[in-house]
């Protein structure tokens, strides 16, 4: 049976593909690696989980959303398993396919937010 989502979504897994902080270190870059959304200057490793789901600065974002998502006790479900699960939650309410396309934009948006303040120097309040 073919799967519901696209081959993207399920291989290879995203906390593998994306380049952050953790990568950055493996491949022996020289660029900060810790998170530069929340502040926490090299307590939080800037990996996929904290950047898109675990940061306070984007949890925020997350509870702030339209779909009023609050990030509590995932504890090691990986963001690829968290992304599929809430795209599945959404997809079966009311409106679904609007809500998806919402979640997809608001990870777009963390992962764009990030590159400005990475790459751009944009100080976050």
């Amino acid at each position: 049976m073919a799967s519901a989502y696209p081959k993207y979504m399920e291989d290879p897994r995203v906390e593998d593909t994306l380049p952050v902080g953790i990568e950055f270190f493996r491949r022996k870059l020289d660029m900060d690696i810790s998170c530069g959304m929340c502040g926490a200057s090299n307590q939080n490793l800037e990996i996929v989980e904290h950047l898109f789901r675990d940061c306070e600065y984007t949890r925020r974002i997350w509870a702030g959303s339209e779909l009023g998502i609050r990030v509590e006790n995932v504890g090691s479900l990986s963001v690829t398993d968290w992304i599929i699960d809430w795209i599945k939650l959404l997809s079966r309410k009311e409106g679904g396919e609007r809500r998806v396309i919402m979640f997809v934009v608001v990870l777009w948006g963390l992962w764009n937010l990030r590159n400005r303040v990475k790459f751009d120097a944009l100080e976050l309040n």
